[in-house]
């Protein structure tokens, strides 16, 4: 699992070029260019977690504070919108202040986070 709190390069994610691509497209497409986007994540701080086929969910999560948690789930629960990714992966935002502040969670589709 990564938790990123900066606007990520394609390096800097532990998936597929082509996933961390189409990533990066989706990140930068609401604002126009990786400077406003870059801007904005400076600004406004947004939270990246990516969690990934070899992560197990309860595990992963489970040695988060409850704050993030609560985030997550509302990420994946209750998102402004949902993106398929290549390679079987999703991205799902949650709006998170008036400033427009968010948590993007990219997890793969068929990953079930509930901590039950």
């Amino acid at each position: 699992m990564q938790i990123l709190h900066f606007m990520p390069e394609i390096d800097d994610l532990a998936l597929s070029q082509t996933t961390a691509i189409s990533i990066l497209e989706l990140l930068i497409q609401p604002f126009g260019t990786i400077q406003v986007t870059q801007d904005f994540w400076h600004n406004y701080p947004c939270i990246l977690v990516c969690l990934t086929e070899k992560d197990v969910p309860k595990t992963a999560l489970g040695s988060l504070d409850d704050n993030l948690l609560h985030l997550i789930e509302l990420a994946d629960n209750s998102p402004e919108f949902v993106e398929l990714l290549p390679k079987g992966y999703q991205l799902s935002l949650a709006i998170i202040s008036d400033e427009g502040n968010g948590i993007y969670l990219i997890k793969p589709r068929d990953m079930n986070i509930t901590q039950e």
